[in-house]
């Protein structure tokens, strides 16, 4: 997901005999694109006698399996990768059933 960000908006710092300036944007002035993760849980249960029950379940963890970016890379300017997203940082969608004899 190349160009997250606008590397033409930004320049670079400028630069002294002994190093390079401080820019004037503040700390963790970017965030990432929108992240969501849906969970949902199903659940049943069954009445065999009045002291018997077995009780059904299904949990699904990133329901709808939306892929969840990571930050953008924000190392430097004059890079290739500025404002790239290179990677996702969730699970990718998860299902676990169960199954329950209560006495």
């Amino acid at each position: 997901m190349n160009g997250y960000v606008n590397a033409s908006a930004f320049t670079p710092a400028p630069t002294l005999n002994n190093g390079t300036l401080f820019g004037n944007l503040y700390r963790n002035m970017f965030c990432g694109p929108l992240q969501q993760n849906w969970d949902l849980a199903l659940n049943k249960v069954f009445s065999i006698t009045e002291r018997q029950q077995i009780k059904f379940g299904a949990q699904f963890f990133n329901m709808w399996n939306h892929p969840v970016f990571a930050n953008p890379s924000f190392v430097d300017i004059s890079g290739q990768s500025f404002g790239a997203i290179t990677s996702t940082v969730d699970t990718p969608c998860l299902i676990q059933l169960n199954a329950r004899y209560q006495f």
